[in-house]
């Protein structure tokens, strides 16, 4: 059953917000990734219909979320604007020569082992479980609570731990 209601609050940054159904003051959980339509961003104040599921802890959440106000002109794509394809390919230049520039600085800072070490086996710990440090950030952009959780332990940079309690995504994926 389609319910229709209107997101009365979005957190563009972390990739959701809440619905309130329409004649009632009780708000829903909902994920950018609950919405069909990939046209454009949500924002506040936006009309939308919905189906009603749950997550894991059997909580309420907005799912198969469409727009049902056309597309108004504050709207903003999801893909953001880009720079000229030019400029792209300049940029991308300078950050391989960059990632390629930190990658000798760091071989040459290493300790290496010489003739009379012994071997050691080098264990990767950026591909366990099938994941990648990849560059995601946030929260938004993970997909499993066992993702959020790699990204935590293994890459740098990451900003899902937001008490430092060393559970990520707790209000989107690992809901602890």
């Amino acid at each position: 059953m389609r319910l229709q209601g209107k997101i009365t609050r979005w957190d563009d940054q972390r990739g959701f917000g809440f619905v309130t159904q329409n004649g009632d003051d009780k708000a829903v959980f909902v994920h950018i990734s609950a919405f069909e339509d990939n046209q454009r961003r949500p924002l506040q104040g936006d009309i939308v219909s919905y189906e009603l599921s749950a997550d894991q802890q059997h909580r309420q959440r907005a799912d198969k979320v469409r727009f049902v106000s056309p597309t108004s002109s504050r709207s903003h794509s999801f893909r953001p604007n880009r720079p000229p394809r030019r400029l792209r390919g300049i940029m991308q230049g300078i950050l391989l020569i960059g990632l390629l520039v930190f990658s000798a600085l760091s071989w040459r800072t290493t300790p290496h082992p010489t003739a009379g070490d012994s071997p050691q086996i080098a264990i990767p710990t950026s591909t366990t479980q099938g994941f990648q440090c990849s560059g995601k950030r946030s929260c938004s952009q993970m997909t499993s609570c066992e993702e959020a959780m790699f990204y935590l332990k293994h890459c740098p940079g990451v900003e899902i731990d937001g008490d430092h309690d060393g559970i990520p995504c707790e209000q989107q994926l690992c809901g602890h």
